[in-house]
């Protein structure tokens, strides 16, 4: 029989952290899930409190100014299949996201969560240039309360 978790569901990354800082490795963060369900099912991973960030509307978001594309964590991959944003020299991010898996996962699928997806087999490369475009991967540090 699996074991049961605490769900809890915080309205900001501050509050996110917070939880985080209490719980600390009894807890992991879920975006979509798609992942840490798996792993959840097949007992490959424990936890107390599954810290739910779906609700955080500030991390989902796609965003391109004249030197930058910016994707939030929350961001699902059927949304960067879909985005306008990532037209003419970026048309390559919306291509590979479509590529990631079938429909029903990019729906679900975070680009938080797959970015550390225990499926992927090479991580993305910091510092290539994709279109003329230099691709950035950077991890969030923890906000100031």
């Amino acid at each position: 029989m699996k074991k049961t978790f605490a769900y809890l569901r915080p309205r900001t990354p501050v509050e996110a952290y917070g939880l985080k800082a209490r719980y600390g490795k009894k807890s992991r963060f879920w975006a979509g899930g798609t992942d840490l369900l798996l792993q959840w099912q097949d007992e490959s991973v424990s936890l107390d409190y599954c810290i739910d960030l779906s609700f955080i509307p500030d991390l989902d978001f796609i965003r391109k100014d004249s030197d930058a594309v910016s994707i939030g964590a929350l961001t699902k991959v059927a949304s960067v299949e879909a985005s306008s944003e990532l037209n003419h020299s970026l048309s390559i991010i919306r291509e590979a996201a479509g590529e990631l898996a079938a429909p029903q996962i990019r729906n679900t699928a975070t680009i938080g969560g797959n970015t550390e997806s225990r499926l992927l087999k090479t991580p993305p490369a910091s510092g290539q240039e994709v279109g003329g475009h230099r691709i950035t991967i950077f991890q969030a540090t923890r906000p100031t309360c």
